[in-house]
């Protein structure tokens, strides 16, 4: 199982770096550097998180990625 958080700005601000605390808050997930960054897309590898808390946490970050998609905030998300 892939756990991995990716995020796709648009050229300007915000940057994926500063979405991802808004994306992991609340869900037990650790802040943490970005494993690649490329132009505006960035990737938090969370391959450390228990099968069980990652499928628990699916729900939330889905929601909380079509939100910024939806706002025009990014251009890409995945979870």
């Amino acid at each position: 199982m892939v756990k991995t958080i990716e995020l796709d700005c648009p050229p300007g601000q915000p940057r994926p770096g500063d979405l991802i605390e808004g994306v992991i808050e609340g869900t037990g997930l650790p802040l943490k550097e970005a494993k690649s960054r490329f132009f505006g897309c960035s990737c938090w590898d969370y391959s450390e998180v228990p099968d069980e808390q990652w499928k628990k946490i699916q729900p939330i970050l889905k929601e909380r990625i079509v939100s910024l998609y939806n706002r025009g905030l990014i251009r890409y998300g995945s979870w």
